[in-house]
Parts: C-alpha cells; sequence; structure tokens
C-alpha cells in the first residue's frame, strides 16, 4: 500500500490519499473517518518529522 500526503493551499488542510485531514481551532487535527490505520500512522510520522525538522510543508509518498 502506498500513503501519499500532499498540503493544500490552506496551511490547515492536508490531502492523504486525497482524503482531507485539517487542523481545527483547538489545534487539533481532525482526520477523515475513512483513513486506514496505515495511513494515520504515516500522516501521524510525516506530522512528527516536520515538527522536528522544522522543514517546510512538502508532498511525501510511503511505501509499505
Amino acid at each position: 500500500m502506498s500513503v501519499h500526503i500532499q498540503p493544500t493551499e490552506d496551511d490547515n488542510q492536508f490531502l492523504v490519499n486525497e482524503k482531507l485531514v485539517r487542523l481545527d481551532m483547538d489545534g487539533i487535527w481532525k482526520e477523515n473517518p475513512g483513513l486506514t490505520p496505515t495511513e494515520l500512522r504515516y500522516f501521524a510520522d510525516y506530522l512528527n518529522m516536520l515538527n522536528v525538522t522544522n522543514l517546510p510543508r512538502f508532498t511525501a509518498t510511503y511505501t509499505t
């Protein structure tokens, strides 16, 4: 399975395999109920990497 994470024009949203994930007003990521556990795991890994490295948002693809 492949997980494609793409930032959107809105800094508070990402597309994970074309499924919208957004940051709410309380700073909590609200995932699409259709995300699989694998998609959730890789999205969490992606966010952790951005937080640790302070890199700008970028498109990433993970394969299992």
